[in-house]
């Protein structure tokens, strides 16, 4: 026999010698197991809530780098969700063992593990995608309030997503405009955050417009209620201006709903929350003493001396109610006539923030012994007689009521640990959060009832926000305000 036979029939007989040996091994095959490594792809990618395009595999050796068979791999998914099966797998003869990976369903890196007892895991991680588009959803620019002509102060969003609610890109998203004409782009194709974003140039009439975005033949409508100044002095149609106190200087100020034209009124002095007659035409406000000027400032004149703390007009405009103390930490809520020389008449004891209801029958009211701690809101007649609750429950401190233009509602200020604005049906006495932003206060209604001006303090400087009547989130109009009231209807 040649020598390169023999040294093959040698190194064959020590192969077989070493495999038996193997076999006859004391140690188990877990034991055995000295390294785990990828015998597959590591880097997947994939769509969400699908299975992975090939099944993740591992192989098993031993120290000399031979596989060993029926060792337990563990397979567990670490992050993205989804699932794997089964999530115990025992090596075949090979060493190799393989599952099945169903990938989560968030648009995401999903990472899955495959461990041997204490060895080194193999890691294998998926790019998973977004799935195919199937909705489309508001995500900024509804509900604005814009004067006419202008470009809306907020872009329109709407954003596209699959069924798990993941942000689908590069999907083209037509805009429309229903009402109201203007100018918006036809097509938008959604970015990487799933989001179309157009600009809205609003039409020349006043009212409410809109338009609408349509993707995945699902569409979302965008509201905005527009208005018009003809002038700066002259009054806006609709729901165009606000007055409010400055908290920099405590002097009031005008501004349009939209934030722009800002023209102060007063000078000199601390002024507090101002009040809109119902003509727009005047203005009458606290400074201590009660006064009343003309919408642009002038003609200012002291109508009865205080103090007094908060002034409401009667519908008819020939009638003050005023609220102010009666010694001690007790308020009273008085009348005295705008024109007149008379001098206030007490109307209710323990009462504070009176708001004449809109037929001018009522007057809704703060009960309680101090300025800021009354503790639910009432209605009274207007004489004074006949009062009742208008909140059902007991929670917080309430005050600072406000009728709506239809008079079905009070909105109202409601502290507990922290303070928010609130309604209250006057027929089902259901009591709605319309701005729990934190700090929010003083709510007034836009003369359409469809939306409050609010304050809030939070902790920063006190702002002028408006807020959807039916609740939603504070949209600023002013910074550095408070105690804002909307001019209006012209009549």
């Amino acid at each position: 026999m040649g020598s390169v036979s023999l040294r093959v029939l040698i190194f064959a007989v020590l192969a077989v010698a070493t495999v038996s040996c193997k076999a006859d091994s004391p140690l188990s095959p877990l034991q055995r197991a000295d390294r785990v490594e990828a015998a597959s792809v590591v880097d997947f990618s994939g769509v969400v809530g699908t299975i992975a395009g090939s099944a993740p595999t591992v192989r098993v050796t031993d120290k000399d780098g031979d596989p060993v068979g029926s060792v337990p791999v563990v397979f567990s998914v670490t992050a993205g969700g989804g699932s794997v099966n089964p999530s115990v797998v025992t090596t075949d003869a090979d060493g190799r063992a393989a599952a099945t990976w169903t990938l989560g369903t968030s648009a995401s890196t999903h990472t899955l593990k495959a461990s041997v007892g204490t060895l080194d895991p193999v890691v294998f991680t998926a790019r998973v995608a977004a799935g195919p588009p199937v909705g489309l959803e508001l995500d900024g620019g509804n509900n604005q309030i814009v004067a006419i002509g202008s470009v809306a102060a907020i872009p329109l969003r709407a954003r596209v997503i699959d069924s798990y609610h993941n942000p689908v890109a590069g999907i083209s998203v037509s805009f429309s405009i229903v009402s109201g004409g203007g100018a918006i782009v036809p097509t938008v194709v959604s970015d990487s955050s799933g989001i179309a974003t157009a600009v809205w140039t609003v039409g020349p009439l006043e009212g409410v417009q809109s338009v609408q975005a349509r993707a995945a033949g699902v569409s979302v409508t965008f509201t905005a209620d527009t208005f018009s100044c003809a002038t700066q002095t002259a009054p806006c149609v609709g729901i165009g201006q606000l007055i409010f106190v400055r908290s920099t200087d405590s002097q009031i100020y005008r501004v349009n709903a939209d934030g722009s034209g800002l023209t102060q009124l007063t000078t000199g002095g601390g002024h507090g929350p101002p009040a809109w007659s119902p003509d727009g035409n005047r203005i009458a406000f606290t400074a201590g003493d009660v006064y009343i000027m003309n919408a642009d400032g002038s003609n200012l004149k002291r109508r009865t001396p205080g103090p007094f703390y908060s002034v409401a007009w009667s519908p008819d405009g020939r009638t003050l109610a005023l609220d102010g103390p009666s010694g001690g930490d007790s308020l009273n809520i008085s009348t005295v006539s705008v024109d007149g020389d008379d001098v206030p008449m007490v109307l209710k004891t323990n009462a504070a923030a009176p708001s004449w209801s809109p037929d001018g029958k009522r007057i809704a009211y703060g009960r309680g012994t101090a300025y800021y701690d009354p503790t639910q809101i009432y209605f009274m007649n207007a004489d004074g007689s006949d009062p009742h609750r208008a909140t059902p429950d007991s929670a917080g401190f309430n005050w600072g009521p406000a009728w709506s233009p239809d008079g079905n509602k009070i909105s109202f200020t409601r502290c507990t640990l922290t303070c928010g604005v609130y309604t209250v049906d006057l027929t089902s006495s259901s009591v709605t959060a319309v701005s729990t932003a934190s700090g929010s206060q003083d709510a007034r209604w836009s003369p359409d009832g469809r939306w409050l001006a609010v304050t809030i303090y939070g902790g920063n400087p006190p702002s002028v926000n408006y807020v959807p009547a039916s609740g939603g989130n504070p949209r600023t109009v002013v910074t550095n305000a408070y105690g804002a009231s909307w001019r209006p209807r012209p009549h």
